[in-house]
């Protein structure tokens, strides 16, 4: 059970913090829109790592 939990360490977290996320929302309802500039930029910065990383197999191939 530990390696299969240290396997997925990264996603469970991600998962329990989205979980957290729409909790928070929903019980505090206006009042977490001060954190939605942080969610922004957690969003723009991974789409920016995400890219080079799925072009690199196709770049490696030159």
């Amino acid at each position: 059970m530990k390696g299969l939990f240290n396997s997925y360490k990264s996603s469970l977290i991600l998962l329990a913090a989205i979980i957290i996320g729409g909790i928070a929302g929903l019980i505090y309802g206006p009042k977490t829109a001060i954190v939605k500039p942080f969610g922004d930029l957690f969003l723009h910065l991974f789409r920016l790592v995400r890219i080079p990383i799925r072009m690199d197999p196709y770049l490696a191939a030159f």
